[in-house]
């Protein structure tokens, strides 16, 4: 009786302390599951008092103007957002490089591209006029070789239906002020899941192609020359590092179609893209004059400096739409492809095949 009676007294310390414990873990995992790298930044401007005063200028409020236009320029203020962007952009850039969708080779295919893709920027190719890019930016170019799996079987085989494709390159710009680099690699199976009968009349059908594989680019910004920075009547003229780089993997999951008329053929397609890693990085460690332009000269001022290291990711899961125009000459053929994410990233590029 003594032993009932003290059992639920000794199992409710210890239901607390499981308790106390669980409610520590869950505690942890969350703030695992949720932090995110905190980030390092520091600004310094230094102006000429004295100077100022000699040539009736505020100093205060030249220094908070400066600020403001650093703090934009170089998205001080919403550095994860803009990495975030870069990852989505990087992803988009080489979607459709990796894949023919509108030629229906029974042999072979080989080709290249390149285009450019952005995110959160609105429908643009381009990175803006900004030293930075408006908003999420990458350029990719890729070589492409494709081969039919049923290239020695025949026309009835089953392996007809298979397409085995591999694409890639490493490519370099320099959009100014920076240097930039392009890499990107992919392999890509496409099955024809329905196969219609041959045509070689004035229209053609495609049939239902579901293409999928592995994607893997990254793209990089360095600085390569002086960096001016604007505000009202100052010039910073910024040198040192600035680096801006995102690496991504992506595995696409695509539905796509084609038409045929005489020499010109359109395809459409959608797609589900699943990017389990995607992170860019940034440091940003500049320091430099600022002058002032004052009665037609220039006059140094003081100094300023900035310091900056972050990162943001963009990997998860979004629905694309894609689509595109090839003209067909024999076996040369030139297209242009688009593609429209719905998170607001939008790229595409042109490119030169040789597909039988």
């Amino acid at each position: 009786m003594l032993v009932r009676d003290l059992a639920p007294s000794l199992a409710r310390p210890q239901r607390a302390v499981a308790g106390v414990i669980t409610g520590v873990v869950a505690g942890l995992l969350a703030m695992a599951a949720f932090s995110t790298p905190a980030m390092a930044q520091e600004i310094s401007i230094q102006l000429d008092q004295s100077k100022a005063d000699q040539l009736g200028l505020n100093a205060a409020a030249l220094e908070a103007d400066l600020n403001q236009q650093m703090g934009g320029q170089l998205k001080l203020g919403s550095q994860q957002e803009f990495l975030s962007q870069m990852g989505a952009a990087n992803i988009m850039a080489a979607k459709g490089m990796g894949a023919d969708y509108a030629s229906n080779p029974q042999r072979f295919v080989l080709g290249g591209g390149f285009g450019t893709a952005v995110s959160a920027a609105g429908a643009r190719f381009g990175r803006g006029a900004e030293g930075l890019p408006a908003g999420g930016f990458a350029f990719q170019a890729s070589l492409l070789a494709g081969v039919n799996l049923g290239i020695l079987s025949g026309n009835d085989s089953f392996l007809r239906r298979f397409m085995l494709y591999a694409n890639g390159l490493l490519a370099e710009t320099n959009p100014d002020p920076f240097h930039a680099s392009a890499t990107n690699l992919g392999a890509h199976l496409q099955f024809k899941l329905v196969r219609p009968k041959d045509h070689s009349g004035l229209f053609e059908w495609g049939g239902l192609d579901v293409t999928s594989g592995y994607e893997y680019s990254n793209y990089r910004l360095s600085l390569s020359q002086e960096f001016p920075i604007q505000a009202d009547s100052l010039t910073w003229n910024a040198t040192g590092n600035l680096g801006i780089g995102t690496d991504s993997t992506s595995i696409p999951i695509e539905l796509s179609t084609n038409l045929r008329v005489f020499i010109l053929s359109a395809y459409l397609g959608a797609a589900v893209d699943v990017s389990p890693t995607a992170l860019s990085t940034s440091e940003i460690s500049l320091g430099g004059p600022v002058v002032v332009d004052y009665s037609g000269a220039t006059e140094n001022i003081g100094t300023a400096s900035v310091s900056l290291t972050d990162q943001g990711g963009a990997s998860g899961t979004t629905g694309r739409l894609f689509g595109g125009a090839q003209v067909n000459i024999l076996f040369v053929k030139v297209y242009a492809h688009l593609n429209v994410g719905l998170d607001q990233s939008f790229g595409g590029h042109l490119g030169l095949r040789l597909a039988m």
